[in-house]
């Protein structure tokens, strides 16, 4: 199973997924299953969408990857960054594993910023390239702070922030495939107006 949503369609503009099947019995299984709460399958328009963002795919998720390398090769470098976790960054813990794994390192990050809540507000609030929203794989440079956004009601202690690993200062980038060094200045810009320390 795996979502077509994101990379595959590459343009927010799609919802779709697919399902495969190792044998038979379980695609009879889920299709009998399928045909009794109505259709699945994908529009015309929708299966046009999708066929148009996998002609794309290698070349956008190249793209996605220099540029979050670039981005993360930056951030890393911040001296208001206190941790960028990125498999393509050789400080990285999982970066010989990645190594192994990937031709790239795909485009999304996730870093820490030094300031808690109120710097990493700050900071997703004044970029103007990055958009803030929640999602991920399109063409388009998006910035969250889930502390704030997404996870503000998991992340209310101490404890709650340490087991999920999300902690007040940490935003995520899902890196599109604008200009690189236009995204970097976004960043080097929206990082001079984090106040808090």
């Amino acid at each position: 199973m795996c979502y077509s949503t994101k990379y595959m369609g590459g343009h927010s503009d799609l919802t779709a997924g697919c399902v495969s099947f190792r044998d038979q019995e379980h695609y009879r299984r889920t299709y009998k299953e399928s045909k009794s709460i109505g259709t699945l399958a994908l529009s015309p328009f929708d299966a046009f969408l999708l066929h148009r963002g996998l002609k794309t795919l290698n070349i956008r998720m190249e793209k996605h990857s220099s540029n979050a390398l670039a981005a993360a090769q930056f951030l890393e470098s911040h001296p208001k960054v206190t941790r960028v976790n990125y498999p393509g960054l050789p400080s990285n813990s999982g970066h010989e594993t990645a190594k192994k794994q990937m031709k790239h390192f795909g485009g999304m990050i996730s870093f820490e910023v030094a300031g808690g809540v109120e710097a990493g507000t700050q900071l997703a609030e004044a970029t103007k390239v990055f958009v803030l929203a929640v999602s991920l794989g399109g063409v388009d440079s998006l910035i969250e702070h889930p502390a704030s956004m997404t996870h503000r009601s998991a992340v209310r202690t101490t404890e709650d922030q340490t087991s999920a690993d999300i902690t007040e200062g940490l935003l995520r980038l899902s890196v599109g495939i604008e200009d690189v060094d236009e995204l970097k200045a976004d960043l080097a810009q929206a990082l001079d107006k984090v106040t808090v320390q």
